[in-house]
């Protein structure tokens, strides 16, 4: 099935590392347009090589990962907010919940044009039961599966709505 353009109303193809007409799953990209509905305010796909697909053998784990010979596209996508991450957090549970997507990650340590911005992944991977909901802060890895980390969360979000305020300082 290919990307009907016309339902991506705020992105264009031009705007992904990877162009999401080839190596895109379809529901990847519907996706990402229904979080920026809900969120109303700007997305900006990570500019970052890989950050839609990856192409060697050693990302065949990865959702992102792609051959078109085989007819597996990305299930990923990695980006960036101009919205709160704490809103975006909440946005990002409650579509979990309508099955937009299965899995999510916020990455507390990352940087868009040279300034402190936290990055959110969200994929569409196949899942029975709970989401698969993660943070990395520091290079560090949390799974808010586990309470303390969900704890550990809450105070990270924290943080990062203050480097979000001040991101433009």
């Amino acid at each position: 099935m290919d990307i009907d353009w016309n339902f991506v109303k705020n992105f264009s193809p031009d705007e992904f590392p990877e162009n999401p007409n080839k190596y895109a799953d379809v529901k990847t990209i519907y996706a990402l347009q229904t979080i920026r509905n809900v969120l109303k305010k700007p997305i900006y796909p990570s500019p970052e090589d890989g950050a839609l697909a990856r192409f060697d053998a050693e990302n065949e784990s990865s959702q992102h990962y792609c051959d078109p010979s085989q007819e597996i596209y990305s299930k990923a996508c990695d980006w960036f907010t101009e919205a709160w991450p704490d809103e975006t957090f909440i946005c990002l549970i409650s579509l979990r919940s309508k099955y937009i997507f299965n899995a999510f990650g916020i990455y507390l340590d990352t940087y868009l044009y040279g300034k402190h911005w936290p990055m959110f992944h969200t994929d569409t991977r196949t899942l029975d039961g709970l989401p698969l909901m993660w943070f990395r802060d520091e290079g560090q890895y949390y799974y808010i599966q586990d309470r303390r980390d969900f704890s550990l969360l809450i105070t990270v979000l924290k943080e990062a709505t203050f480097i979000h305020v001040n991101k433009n300082q």
